[in-house]
């Protein structure tokens, strides 16, 4: 993801200030005051987070001018008398997102500047591409458009998410109390425009709001890890002699409970004793804790922390030990999740991942149907070599294209 980017947010800031030093500072008004906010717009649309920060970006005048199509828009839905108008008013049109997509690839072709800041994102494999051009811009654009119209969708008017069951919207799109919610969270966009804004800025603030009154802001959730829970085992990782394990981690997949207030199952409290065990064993420096607040739905706790939990109190690991990856909500999402923390920690990408874990998701994985869901839902693998061990052991070797951001999936993208 962008710029090591799952968490650090503050250092994308810092990233952007020094990309933008030989130039003109502009008073962006992508500088929320919303710290969630930025955070779930850096990890889920980087590219915008970039175009956001962008001093080119923001003085061209192509896309000012449609800025004044979201204007428009935002006068539409302030004028609505109904949940569903104001939602649809908010969407980012095909025209707009075919004129956008034009605009951005002109200012990628005649801005020397502008073309550096797309390229850093492009090649960093957030796309699943280390490649850059005018046409992968396109395509990235409409990739998040298309992820920006989908919260809205989903969060405002009660499309199906892949998981209904966990990740559907709370409330009633038809129903009073939801109409004025739609109203207020209208109200605030309009507040906390700037005549500075981007084309896609009254509708990516609309979705990332819609996201905090449904309380599915799961992907800010212990951001930014580096300097909190995973700290102090990227402190270490500096200071592991590699050769002497069989595996660079132990991945440790959650399995929510189903049972309202229950922090953590009892095939959960198995998985943490079989790490536990293998990590004893020497196979492996770390243990990577795997889930987020998925089950029962709605849940408020998190399943990589208190797994963490269960491994520092009951087992007496450190946390030096143990990386927490906090936002899965799948076990497809676990590896993928894992990989990406092996990579930006720099953890050795050659080096297989231990999975542990009971006989049942072990055989699951193991599945040729599991083959299918990861292409289906990911569109690649999280793994280049998968094998089982045994009943409870798989191992796998990371698939860096895990790096790609799904801006279709905002609660783990």
């Amino acid at each position: 993801m962008l710029f090591r980017l799952q968490s650090i947010c503050v250092a994308l800031i810092c990233v952007s200030m020094a990309m933008h030093s030989a130039e003109p500072v502009l008073p962006i008004a992508a500088a929320y005051q919303d710290k969630r906010a930025a955070i779930l717009e850096a990890k889920t649309y980087p590219l915008l987070w970039m175009l956001d920060h962008s001093a080119a970006a923001h003085r061209d005048t192509g896309l000012k001018q449609l800025a004044n199509r979201q204007s428009a828009a935002m006068e539409t839905a302030l004028q609505c008398k109904t949940a569903a108008c104001t939602t649809a008013a908010l969407h980012l049109s095909e025209e707009e997102i075919a004129a956008a997509g034009n605009a951005l690839v002109a200012l990628y072709a005649k801005n020397v500047a502008f073309r550096a800041e797309v390229d850093r994102v492009l090649k960093s494999g957030t796309y699943g591409l280390h490649a850059a051009s005018a046409d992968v811009l396109r395509e990235a654009w409409k990739e998040e458009a298309a992820g920006v119209n989908r919260t809205i969708a989903i969060y405002g008017e009660a499309a199906a998410p892949a998981y209904p069951k966990i990740d559907a919207m709370e409330f009633d799109p038809a129903g009073k109390e939801f109409r004025g919610l739609v109203r207020a969270v209208t109200l605030v966009v309009r507040d906390e425009s700037e005549p500075t804004d981007l084309f896609f800025k009254a509708s990516l603030r609309f979705a990332l709001s819609l996201l905090r009154i449904n309380d599915r802001e799961d992907a800010a959730k212990f951001e930014p890890m580096e300097k909190g829970l995973n700290a102090a085992a990227i402190a270490r990782i500096k200071s592991i002699a590699w050769s002497k394990y069989p595996y660079s981690a132990i991945l440790v997949p959650g399995i929510g409970p189903e049972v309202i207030g229950q922090p953590i199952s009892p095939l959960g409290q198995l998985h943490v004793a079989l790490a536990a065990a293998r990590y004893r064993a020497g196979k492996a420096p770390f243990l990577i804790v795997s889930g987020g607040s998925v089950h029962p739905a709605h849940t408020h706790f998190v399943e990589a922390e208190e797994m963490r939990r269960e491994l520092m109190d009951r087992y007496g690991i450190p946390a030096s030990a143990i990386f927490i990856e906090p936002h899965a909500r799948h076990t497809t999402t676990n590896l993928r999740n894992a990989v990406r923390e092996i990579v930006r920690y720099s953890m050795p990408v050659t080096k297989p991942v231990l999975i542990v874990c009971n006989e049942g998701q072990a055989g699951m994985i193991a599945n040729r149907r599991f083959v299918d869901r990861n292409i289906k839902e990911l569109g690649y693998l999280p793994w280049l070599t998968l094998k089982r061990l045994g009943p409870t052991e798989l191992e796998f070797t990371p698939n860096k294209e895990s790096l790609r951001v799904d801006s279709l999936s905002p609660l783990d993208p």
